[in-house]
């Protein structure tokens, strides 16, 4: 599997990476991979660290930027963490390259 991702970093930067295998989404968030809800018609699948409360991960200053591509967050809520960004899921259930419009 090789999948272009779009990972949000904690200290306000981002880069576009190659994504392999699972342990290269762990080794992003920095431990456990979480789904975080999208609207139907978004085109992006957004995964975050499952247990960065408990961590005391830092908050991403991209949180706003995700409400503008499709993730839904509640009022108040930050995400804590490196964020991956990824393209739609399949209905297979597979993940697939992140699209260059997110990108740009």
């Amino acid at each position: 599997m090789n999948i272009n991702a779009l990972v949000l970093y904690t200290n306000g930067k981002y880069a576009e990476i190659v994504i392999r295998r699972l342990e290269d989404y762990q080794k992003i968030v920095k431990g456990n991979i979480e789904w975080v809800p999208t609207v139907n018609d978004a085109n992006v699948t957004c995964y975050v660290n499952e247990e960065g409360g408990c961590k005391g991960l830092p908050r991403n200053p991209w949180s706003p930027f995700l409400k503008g591509v499709g993730v839904i967050l509640y009022s108040g809520v930050h995400v804590l963490g490196n964020i991956i960004l990824l393209g739609k899921v399949t209905e297979g259930g597979d993940d697939t390259s992140i699209g260059r419009s997110i990108v740009e």
